[in-house]
């Protein structure tokens, strides 16, 4: 589930939403090997959306089927899947009130240190990779309204190192694409996450602070909170001046001790939506 907050601190409505590709187990969809994570085609995940009464973060779909699963990203579709999307919203009367990208995610933000993905300049990330996603996106909201809200991260560190040492990195990194995207009238949701350099909500306030552009934001989210053993009400207090949405999602996995990168297979620990 998701709880979005209007972008005004004086002002605040909240809007509850969800993780539609999260939903196989609420849609009983199966892949090859009976597991029931497979996300929903756009025809199932709108269905889903329309059943619940609710809006939704639109990241992964299927455009094959269970047995012969196809599962895209927002900025790997196609063209004709993204009509394809277009075309299930309107049919089922939905709405996206975030716009799921990975920007900031599966990139250093230092060419300093070893470990992790690779260091690419910023510049070169905005109009190599990012301008590339940001069409596509620019075409759904054109296409179905919605908030504008688009989802990114933090960028990674090296590894084996503080993240906090990283932050002024980071924000030199980010920046270029930060401003892209508010000239092109989103609203920047930036989410605290465990192995990147806002995994701390302090972190988090202290990047934003200095890039010093307006309408970033910040998403707090329990689970990854959780997955790193920090005190939830601290960091939602921490956060909660320049928040943007909540991801209330529950993590039953063992905490760690360190705030090193995370394994990623540590995502089974995330209880599934019938239970948390």
């Amino acid at each position: 589930m998701t709880l979005l907050s209007s972008h005004s601190p004086a002002n605040h409505t909240l809007n509850i939403g969800m993780f539609p590709d999260e939903g196989g187990r609420l849609l009983a969809v199966k892949d090859a090997k009976g597991n029931m994570h497979l996300p929903g085609t756009p025809q199932e995940q709108c269905q889903l959306l329309a059943t619940h009464g609710v809006s939704g973060v639109l990241r992964f779909m299927n455009f094959g089927s269970a047995k012969y699963p196809n599962v895209l990203g927002l900025p790997d579709m196609s063209w004709n899947q993204l009509e394809a999307v277009v075309a299930a919203t309107k049919e089922f009367g939905v709405s996206w009130h975030c716009w799921g990208s990975p920007i900031g995610k599966g990139v250093r933000v230092t060419n300093q240190g070893q470990g992790g993905p690779p260091y690419i300049k910023p510049e070169d990330y905005l109009h190599d990779r990012v301008l590339n996603w940001i069409d596509k996106v620019k075409y759904l909201r054109d296409e179905l309204g919605g908030f504008g809200l688009i989802r990114v991260f933090s960028g990674t560190f090296p590894t084996g190192k503080p993240s906090n040492e990283y932050i002024a990195n980071a924000a030199n990194f980010l920046t270029p694409t930060f401003k892209y995207l508010r000239s092109q009238g989103f609203v920047i949701g930036n989410e605290i996450e465990a192995h990147l350099v806002g995994d701390l909500a302090q972190n988090l306030i202290l990047l934003h602070e200095r890039m010093e552009i307006d309408g970033v934001f910040s998403i707090f989210d329990f689970g990854n909170i959780q997955s790193q053993g920090d005190d939830i009400v601290a960091a939602f207090e921490t956060l909660l001046p320049n928040l943007a949405g909540i991801h209330a999602k529950h993590y039953i996995g063992p905490r760690p001790n360190s705030h090193g990168p995370i394994d990623e297979n540590a995502l089974k620990n995330y209880a599934p939506l019938n239970v948390g």
